[in-house]
């Protein structure tokens, strides 16, 4: 209870949703609240009252629900002043704000008003956010779009003369506004500049914002800028010449800015710089479909370029020799890539460019590369990508080869690429993860695969044989709908095998499959089948490290019941410890022994319409839980009863517990 609190001396006090706090009005020295309150908790009694309270750590709710909040003259992060709820004239008084955000400011309507918050006297403040937040659309904040504002709260002029009197102290570093609905910009903001130590610069949903030829030079501190959904102010800050003229697009930006983020570029660009070095480290491009030239000549510092979604944009012109991460993503325009300047280029990804034929480029650094959609793409010579660890191509339906020296490739993922014929990965001896799904033709996967652990073969159709010569630190082997694969060429080279998944292969059965090797057994861990036929005595006394076995739909019939034979075999995984049964719609008795399998922990049986009865007497005393998920009514009414009477195995029927 709160009561118990000697409030003279509390400094830090955190309220649960169950704690009723009480009134506060006496905590004269609390310095950080933390509070959590639900929907139907009250702000507590007196809250206002904590003049020395620094930290509110809180909701946005609970901001908004404190009457008198400018009289916590202490506080220094006050994240949502809601000019619906309060007058802007109780900040004058909260001089020690480090962070404040205010929102609905259609609400304020002269600049006198605005003044009157004096944020130009807060000299700690660094992080301010102004929002006019009827712009946002439909549905978010509650507002409705359609409801008519007053002529006062949209006319742009007044918003302007709003945030003319918003002005911040000059040692603000952060600044985002949101929403702004005027088409000009405050003078300190654009003219005399005089938030001179302001690092970041976030300007999102302004539609109607323009700025003058000097851009935003002015600001010699800033390191981040980001424009967003300001269709009016980057086209108006661009330069633009006839005749084809080398300035056209050129763009004034300050010499200290590190991080440049926008949208809805016009035509040409050409970001530029007041002196000949620049900061410039990371570019990002966004959703700017009239882009069709982008020159980066001078932005000599730039190591991560981001262009997603710029559909007109056919190449990338500049030299770009510091670049270490490059993602093109959705620009449909881009028909060749030539990146012959990018020899420090560790991360390339292109995804969604349509009409991208062919990737050029020095790419001797290259550790990461990760083509994805890209229907057209005919080649991808890797001959000089030696450094190469993480390969993932989907979608590339028209590449049908793969050349490259990947002697220092770890992950290599394959997904979609029905072109491809054969792999041939003999220089792959580092390669430790591959994966390959849905490629149709493929018929032969080939390699030097010493130090593959894991390797996954999904629905590849005409995939007949598989060499797994060499291949001694396999762990995982997963094979999914190969319906024509028969042959596992070389498997006894597999000795450290823990996981074993293999199922819909039709043509490979696994008595025959897994008797290639019983001495190569003893360390699997975990086994997933769809075929009974692994079920026989000489195998299963091998399996002596065996801790998880999921037996899915059979494939060789309809199966009612294990034989004897089975019944014995599986009596003699004494490692088990969990066991499934999956979508057997045939199965209609579970296996008499299990109560002999002493290690046994934990059963589930899933989608087994037909299984109807369960024997008490036949589980196991080491059974700890059993799960039943879409089985028969009968079945789940014995369970129910098994619930009632004892504690364990914890029993979870659809997802619940029910003891």
């Amino acid at each position: 209870m709160i009561c118990l609190v000697n409030s003279t001396h509390a400094r830090y006090l955190k309220l649960g949703t169950k704690v009723c706090p009480g009134d506060l009005s006496k905590f004269y020295h609390l310095q950080v609240l933390d509070m959590v309150l639900d929907r139907n908790s009250t702000v507590p009694i007196g809250i206002n009252n904590l003049i020395s309270l620094r930290h509110l750590i809180a909701s946005k709710t609970v901001y908004s629900s404190i009457s008198n909040i400018g009289e916590m003259t202490s506080l220094q992060e006050l994240h949502d002043f809601n000019c619906t709820s309060f007058k802007i004239a109780q900040l004058p008084c909260m001089s020690e704000l480090v962070q404040l955000g205010v929102s609905q400011l259609e609400n304020v309507i002269t600049r006198e008003e605005a003044y009157g918050a004096k944020l130009r006297e807060k000299s700690h403040l660094e992080k301010l956010h102004l929002s006019w937040e009827y712009t946002l659309p439909q549905g978010e904040y509650g507002i409705d779009m359609n409801s008519e504002l007053s002529s006062d709260a949209v006319e742009t002029g007044t918003s302007k003369e709003v945030l003319e009197g918003l002005e911040p102290h000059p040692n603000l570093k952060h600044l985002h506004i949101y929403g702004y609905p005027s088409g000009t910009s405050p003078d300190w903001l654009v003219r005399t500049v005089s938030v001179t130590c302001l690092q970041t610069l976030h300007l999102e949903d302004c539609r109607e914002l323009q700025g003058n030829k000097e851009g935003f030079s002015g600001f010699t501190s800033l390191e981040e800028l980001m424009v967003c959904q300001c269709p009016e102010l980057i086209p108006s800050l661009v330069q633009k010449y006839q005749n084809n003229d080398q300035g056209n697009g050129r763009w004034l930006l300050p010499h200290s800015l590190c991080i440049l983020e926008i949208d809805d570029s016009p035509e040409m660009l050409q970001p530029c710089f007041l002196k000949d070095g620049n900061c410039l480290e990371k570019l990002v491009i966004e959703d700017s479909p009239s882009l069709e030239c982008l020159q980066l000549c001078f932005c000599t510092a730039l190591e991560e370029l981001i262009i997603d979604d710029c559909k007109l944009l056919a190449a990338l012109e500049g030299n770009l020799t510091c670049l270490r991460k490059l993602v093109l993503s959705g620009n449909s325009g881009l028909e060749s890539l030539g990146l012959y300047s990018c020899t420090a280029l560790e991360e390339l990804t292109v995804e969604n460019c349509e009409a991208l034929t062919a990737l050029e480029g020095n790419f001797t650094s290259l550790r990461k590369l990760d083509m994805s959609r890209n229907p057209r793409l005919k080649s991808l010579p890797l001959r000089f990508c030696t450094a190469l660890e993480h390969l993932r191509i989907y979608y590339c339906e028209s590449l049908d080869t793969l050349e490259g020296n990947f002697t220092c490739i770890k992950n290599f993922h394959l997904h979609d690429n029905s072109g491809l014929e054969s792999l041939e990965l003999y220089s792959c001896t580092s390669l430790e993860e591959l994966t390959v799904e849905n490629c149709e033709a493929l018929t032969a996967l080939k390699g030097n695969f010493t130090s593959l652990q894991k390797l996954d073969l999904w629905e590849n159709p005409r995939l007949k044989s598989l060499w797994l010569g060499f291949c001694t630190a396999l762990e995982h082997l997963k094979i999914y709908d190969c319906e024509v694969l028969d042959t596992l060429e070389d498997l006894r080279s597999l000795r450290g095998l823990r996981y074993v998944d293999v199922l819909r292969c039709t043509r490979l059965p696994q008595e025959r499959l897994l008797s290639q090797g019983y001495d190569l057994c003893a360390g699997l861990e975990r086994l997933r089948t769809d075929d009974f036929s692994f079920l026989t005595t000489s195998f299963c006394k091998c399996l002596t490290s065996l801790q998880r076995l999921e037996i899915h739909e059979c494939t060789t019939g309809e199966v009612r019941r294990l034989t004897d034979e089975q019944e014995r075999a599986l009596q003699l995984l004494m490692s088990l410890q969990e066991l499934q049964f999956e979508n057997y719609f045939h199965l209609e008795d579970l296996p008499v022994g299990l109560y002999s399998l002493p290690s046994l922990k934990k059963l589930e049986i899933d989608n087994c319409q037909r299984i109807s009865s369960l024997s008490e007497k036949n589980l196991p005393p080491s059974l700890e839980e059993l799960q039943i998920r879409y089985c028969s009514k009968e079945l789940i009414d014995v369970c129910r009863m098994l619930a009632t009477k004892r504690s364990k195995p914890k029993i979870q029927i659809n997802g619940d517990y029910v003891n």
